[in-house]
């Protein structure tokens, strides 16, 4: 399966568009659009059809939030997306303007009525910063949010459109955001494409105790049609109200009576987000959601537990909730789809997002950086993954793989950290980083596994010797820190910890020629979470703020001050003496092959082998293939998006001698495809120059 995001370089997010590669089509449904949350709760929809679609196998939906024309919105809003398919009538909702505490109009707005498909959510960050020009921020202000849509191409069949539910209402006056949503589709070979996507779950549930939520949330039964083998459930809950947003709760799915997942509805990690800092409570511990971050969805592989020939039932229902009040205030809203597929590979790992070097906002929080990238996998195959070789470099000459190994069950992803390589040869005027999976025991579809991204240089301090400078806050033994400087082998170098006593520390480190990262955590025990050096719950509470910065210790001059209100981390890579670049790490670095295993063929002759070299190949490519038959053997090459770029005849004696001129092709990764009558085989490979 071909993953938009194994297709896009991500660029700078200012320009409206955010992908390098041009899609095959791009829909557009909302461009500079404000949302009026000082309105209440607002419906938004725009219909259209889109004839072709059969044609296409891959959905990207993009939608991007900015502030309003009149202002950005201060608070924390839910934000839902669907794909709506228009029914007869019209729905009206209730529209209400306070000012002072009282309503001054009542009027109904009217909408077509649609039945939807909750494809995205997402919360609004607290955004009264952007509005204000304030901690870095400024009223042209945007943010992407990237989801995955692929498995809804079943449902945007004739007329279809974009729904979106946004919450309001702003009580400090006229305020909102703006969006743009866009639906990006490909033309792509996709061994997983969706057949049918059911509707199992789209509504807010109130929480008194788990009989009653289990009483009130109804059974979803389904069957499987003839050509459908396998389904999975992709779900989106999250919770709300007092105690819905700040107790954490457990869910729970089953299928067919077996319970499948149970997870913890709660995320601990609010105080790292990468829309930092926010005007409000944005570090504390919610729900399973973020301010500021779209909401991950779960999915689970429900195979094994179907049958086939008869009726399934798909529950949720949920333990009682932690820390339970004796009149909880809480509700939970849950969106469920069962997506049925014809088959499913039994191995393929798709490399899912290069994570760092990056430099899309969404991951800022671990860029930039020159030691450590990290790259997501997600197992796309029906088998449980163990083991996967990842390549990596900046110059094809000087590649680094890293093989990892764990276990990774179906539809489930994992974030890989991996060691420090070569950056020698780096075009320093836009650096790109590629990652790529080789085809592997658990890796046999290789249409999902290269992907690059542009990236930020990291910060570069012409010194051997660092000062870090901190001033304590006055948390007392409550506030905690902890300080750490790594090296290129990720060894600590430097460590220390520290309560909150209001005192300032200067500490001198060495830093010879190399690469650096500098760690700051922060945690306050009443939160539960870091609040940084500075926040103004905390202030509020008398703790006096704290500062950091970056000095050098020939002649002290700043070279970086931060902002202290920064949560629960800082991560700070730099390099020193000579500038990015220009030198190879102190780790070593090689590059490792997987076993090899029988390449992807479509045969009646199931003995046929096939290899390509020289590989990567800069003018001419040649193969060999074993029990040819015939004397002409057909070629197309096609780039990694499915392309045709180039086809042909080649002389089966001559496979070794002849070859294939590629000289026109541009650097970059392409797939080999032969075939005759008796088999079609495919093989990537790489031009560089």
């Amino acid at each position: 399966m071909k993953n938009i995001l194994s297709i896009f370089t991500f660029l700078f997010f200012v320009s409206g568009s955010i992908f390098a590669q041009t899609p095959d089509k791009i829909v557009t449904f909302y461009d500079n659009y404000d949302i009026q949350q000082f309105k209440g709760v607002e419906w938004h929809k725009k219909f259209t059809k889109i004839s072709d679609i059969s044609k296409y196998s891959k959905a990207v939906l993009v939608v991007e939030l900015g502030c309003a024309s009149y202002g950005c919105c201060a608070w924390d809003y839910t934000f839902r997306g669907f794909f709506g398919l228009p029914q007869p009538g019209m729905d009206s909702v209730f529209e209400r303007t306070v000012i002072n505490g009282t309503d001054t109009t009542k009027e109904f707005r009217y909408y077509q009525k649609s039945t939807n498909y909750e494809v995205g959510r997402l919360i609004t960050p607290y955004s009264s910063y952007m509005r204000l020009s304030s901690n870095g921020f400024n009223p042209k202000w945007r943010h992407p949010y990237v989801y995955d849509v692929t498995d809804f191409l079943p449902i945007m069949q004739d007329s279809f459109g974009f729904v979106s539910l946004t919450g309001g209402w702003d009580d400090q006056g006229k305020f909102g955001f703006n969006m743009n949503v866009k639906l990006y589709l490909y033309k792509a070979e996709n061994p997983l494409m969706p057949k049918r996507v059911l509707n199992a779950y789209n509504r807010s549930f109130v929480f008194k105790a788990e009989d009653s939520f289990r009483a009130i949330t109804p059974e979803y039964r389904f069957k499987l049609l003839p050509n459908e083998t396998a389904a999975k459930f992709r779900n989106i809950i999250t919770g709300h109200d007092a105690d819905g947003e700040f107790k954490p709760i457990t869910y729970h799915i089953t299928v067919n009576n077996q319970i499948v997942m149970s997870k913890r509805l709660w995320r601990e990690d609010c105080d790292k987000t990468y829309i930092q800092p926010q005007s409000g409570t944005w570090v504390f511990s919610r729900a399973n959601w973020c301010p500021g971050e779209k909401i991950q969805d779960e999915e689970i592989d429900i195979t094994p537990f179907l049958k086939p020939n008869d009726s399934n039932v798909v529950d949720i229902f949920m333990s009682d909730m932690e820390g339970l009040t004796a009149a909880p205030k809480a509700n939970y809203i849950i969106s469920g789809h069962v997506i049925t597929y014809e088959k499913m590979p039994e191995y393929d790992i798709q490399l899912e997002d290069i994570i760092a070097p990056n430099s899309d906002p969404n991951y800022f929080i671990s860029n930039a950086m020159c030691q450590n990238p990290k790259v997501r996998l997600k197992n796309l195959g029906s088998k449980v993954a163990k083991e996967a070789y990842i390549d990596y470099w900046v110059n094809a000459t000087n590649k680094t793989t890293f093989v990892w190994k764990g276990s990774l069950e179906p539809y489930q992803s994992i974030d890989v950290e991996m060691p420090a390589f070569p950056w020698t040869g780096i075009d320093t005027s836009k650096p790109i980083f590629f990652a790529s999976l080789q085809k592997s025991q658990y890796n046999r579809v290789l249409n999902n596994d290269t992907l690059q991204r542009t990236f930020k240089l990291p910060a570069y301090y012409n010194t051997e010797k660092i000062k870090i400078e901190i001033k304590l806050t006055s948390g007392g033994t409550q506030s905690q820190n902890k300080l750490t400087v790594y090296d290129e082998l990720n060894t600590p170098i430097f460590e220390k910890s520290y309560t909150g006593d209001a005192k300032t520390y200067t500490e001198e480190i060495n830093v010879p020629e190399g690469c650096y990262k500098m760690v700051l955590t922060d945690f306050l025990v009443p939160y539960a979470c870091g609040d940084g050096l500075r926040f103004f719950v905390s202030q509020n509470q008398n703790i006096t703020p704290g500062t950091i910065r970056i000095l050098n210790a020939v002649g002290n001059g700043v070279l970086r001050t931060f902002n202290p209100d920064f949560g629960g981390l800082i991560m700070h890579q730099f390099t020193t003496k000579k500038r990015f670049g220009d030198y190879f790490p102190m780790s070593d670095y090689s590059y490792k092959e997987a076993p090899k295993i029988v390449n992807s063929i479509e045969s009646k002759n199931s003995t046929t082998s096939f290899n390509v070299f020289p590989n990567p190949s800069s003018s001419k490519l040649f193969f060999e293939i074993d029990n040819a038959i015939g004397q002409k053997i057909n070629y197309q090459i096609t780039n990694i998006e499915g392309k045709e770029i180039l086809n042909g005849k080649v002389n089966v004696s001559k496979l070794k001698t002849e070859g294939i001129d590629i000289q026109k092709l541009n650097n970059g990764f392409y797939i080999l495809v032969i075939e005759n009558d008796n088999s079609k085989i495919s093989k990537q490979f790489q031009v560089v120059k």
